[in-house]
């Protein structure tokens, strides 16, 4: 049993540096206007409800940076709800 619960507190670590990965990637690519590249990173994210990758992609609609400028999404995004942890 203690085997099975260190593996789960690694997998889940790993899902938390995979997470920080690709914030990290899409920060990084926004910074360098390479909008296509955190648009990328930061989609699949804010679709899982994180609120970094929420917020970075509600700017960039906002803004209409690499993307069409869109309110409507952005206010979503930015107010879009967190999923509850398990």
């Amino acid at each position: 049993m203690h085997v099975n619960g260190f593996h789960s507190r690694i997998f889940r670590n790993s899902k938390q540096g995979d997470t920080d990965n690709h914030l990290s990637l899409g920060d990084t690519a926004f910074k360098k206007r390479d909008y296509a590249t955190a648009l990328r990173e930061w989609t699949p994210l804010a679709n899982r409800g994180d609120a970094d990758a929420q917020f970075g992609l509600g700017y960039m609609y906002a803004n209409g940076e690499g993307v069409p400028q869109n309110s409507v999404r952005a206010c979503l995004l930015y107010t879009s709800p967190r999923p509850r942890d398990s």
